[in-house]
C-alpha cells in the first residue's frame, strides 16, 4: 500500500494567538495578530475563519471599571457565544471569557465590550487564542 505524502500545510492545525488591545468599549483591536486558518481585517476587530472544525476561544484581559456594568463577549458572526461579566465600581481586574464553539469558514469572531472601562491593558495583561480541537 502505497504512503499518501503530506505537505506541510496539512500537518498543521488552525490557530490564532494575539493580544487584545486596550479600546475601553466596542469591538476590540488583536495587535500581534498571528495565526494559520485564519486572517485578521484591518482595522484589526475582526477574525474570519479558514477552516471549518470546532475550535476554543479564549479571551482575557486586565481592566479598570468604572460605574457602567459592562460585558466582555466572545461573538461569532454577530452573535454571543460566550460572555464574562465583571461588576462595575471593584477596580482592576482580570476578565475572561472561554467557549468550545462549531466553526464554518467565513464565519466572523470578534471580542466586543458593552459599555466603557477606565482602561484596558495590551501587552502581557491580555491575551486571545483560538485552537483547533477537532
Amino acid at each position: 500500500m502505497a504512503r499518501q505524502q503530506i505537505n506541510s500545510n496539512q500537518q498543521k492545525k488552525p490557530f490564532v494567538t494575539s493580544q487584545i488591545g486596550t479600546q475601553t468599549s466596542g469591538a476590540k483591536q488583536f495587535p500581534g495578530f498571528t495565526g494559520y486558518g485564519f486572517s485578521c481585517n484591518s482595522p484589526y476587530t475582526t477574525i474570519v475563519c479558514n477552516m471549518s472544525g470546532v475550535y476554543t476561544i479564549m479571551a482575557r484581559q486586565l481592566l479598570s471599571t468604572n460605574a457602567n456594568q459592562i460585558y466582555f463577549r466572545i461573538t461569532v458572526n454577530g452573535s454571543e457565544v460566550a460572555t464574562s461579566y465583571p461588576p462595575p465600581n471593584t477596580g482592576t481586574r482580570d476578565t475572561l471569557t472561554w467557549c468550545t464553539v462549531s466553526l464554518n469558514a467565513g464565519d466572523s469572531i470578534q471580542v466586543v465590550q458593552s459599555n466603557s472601562v477606565n482602561t484596558a491593558w495590551a501587552g502581557s495583561h491580555s491575551s486571545f487564542t483560538i485552537t483547533r480541537i477537532a
